[in-house]
């Protein structure tokens, strides 16, 4: 009688040591998924202004750090982030809706060939802003991108730290 009390006891404890180690594993998966997913709310009107805020910021900061983007009007500026940030929303959602396993094989390098092709067609509409050189446009995608993936990750965090 007591023996089967020790082992019903030890395959409870059993049971909750794995239940517990499961949840542990959830936790790193929900963390996972919620820094590695496209945007950033969950309300898409809210998205898209956060993401313009964000693209703004960054814009303001990669043209004064690097000085690859020439601008001549300060309204330009603003309509040229505004159509970038709306070009890469509308593209990157039909990109990861139907061609997410060529993102995925190519290591996401499909997505940075494709912002700075949209950072080229918002700018080149864009009254007021050039880029002088391939190179300046190449150089200040790739500082831009590089500034906004460390912006968002943390703030990414910042959301999944007060989920918990």
């Amino acid at each position: 009688m007591r023996d089967d009390d020790d082992r019903n006891q030890e395959d409870i404890e059993k049971e909750l040591h794995d239940l517990i180690e499961q949840l542990k594993h959830q936790q790193k998966k929900d963390k996972l998924l919620s820094v590695t997913t496209y945007g950033l709310h969950k309300n898409f009107g809210l998205n898209v202004l956060l993401m313009y805020l964000v693209n703004l910021l960054l814009f303001m900061v990669t043209t004064g750090l690097t000085s690859l983007l020439k601008v001549s009007e300060v309204p330009g500026f603003f309509i040229g982030v505004l159509l970038f940030t709306l070009l890469e929303i509308i593209v990157k959602m039909m990109v990861f809706r139907y061609f997410l396993k060529y993102v995925l094989q190519s290591f996401g390098l499909l997505l940075l060939v494709l912002s700075v092709v949209l950072m080229y067609a918002s700018v080149s509409v864009t009254p007021g802003l050039t880029f002088i050189k391939v190179t300046d446009l190449i150089g200040f995608s790739i500082v831009f991108l590089g500034l906004r993936f460390m912006l968002t990750y943390y703030v990414k965090m910042h959301q999944f730290k007060l989920r918990k």
